[in-house]
């Protein structure tokens, strides 16, 4: 306390000199701070954020269809996508609504985190059972392996990165506790659509999404 009372003291007596005398060498800036311009610059930044991930999308997307070489599979991830952003969003909703305030950096962060996610287990996932398919195996069998291995790891991976952002909740801050649950529940939603939603579809149209022909292209199945 006495130590930040005699810097405080420091500080108004360095600036009344300077005020005084007028002397520009004295290296001490000014300057006025008001909530509307640290709110643009708030603005500014998430319009930024929002634009690399943009550009970070279509590189990825780049990369799946190298991985799967199917658009159909390339479909039922933008699917995935989707439905992890918007039950992320649905359940943040009545969170900022009635339970905490939610600043306005965390729905941009959540939907980064549920996009790079929900790429991330799909191609775990659409890898290795485009690798049990191409070992002749039927796709109920080649599913089921895929979910015991990489379903596994999509499972224990979730878990943490979730752990590790609740753990932020301890934290006295609203800017961060907001931030960590909306990203916590973006991965948790990430991980139950990838294991819930891809195996469910991939079981209900099998030879739709397993026909490689012109990379899924081909209208003959």
């Amino acid at each position: 306390a006495a130590l930040s009372e005699d810097w405080a003291e420091y500080r108004e007596r360095r600036t009344h000199d300077c005020i005084e005398t007028g002397r520009s060498e004295c290296n001490v800036l000014l300057q006025v701070v008001s909530t509307p311009y640290v709110f643009e610059d708030i603005i500014l930044g998430v319009e930024y954020g929002m634009a690399l991930s943009t550009v970070a999308t279509m590189l990825a997307f780049v990369v799946l269809f190298a991985m799967l070489r199917n658009v159909r599979q390339l479909a039922l991830v933008t699917a995935n996508i989707l439905c992890a952003i918007t039950a992320t969003i649905a359940l943040m909703y009545p969170i900022a609504a009635f339970v905490m305030p939610v600043v306005v950096t965390a729905p941009p962060m959540l939907v980064a985190v549920a996009l790079a996610m929900s790429i991330d287990y799909s191609l775990f996932l659409l890898s290795r059972f485009n690798q049990e398919r191409a070992l002749g195996r039927p796709h109920h069998r080649a599913l089921g392996v895929a979910l015991f291995t990489a379903g596994h790891t999509i499972a224990v991976s979730g878990a943490t990165l979730a752990l590790c952002f609740c753990t932020m909740l301890a934290l006295p801050t609203s800017t961060i506790t907001s931030m960590a649950l909306g990203n916590a529940i973006a991965v948790c939603m990430s991980v139950v659509v990838t294991l819930t939603l891809t195996p469910t579809t991939l079981l209900a149209a099998p030879r739709f999404y397993t026909s490689s022909r012109k990379y899924g292209l081909s209208l003959d199945d």
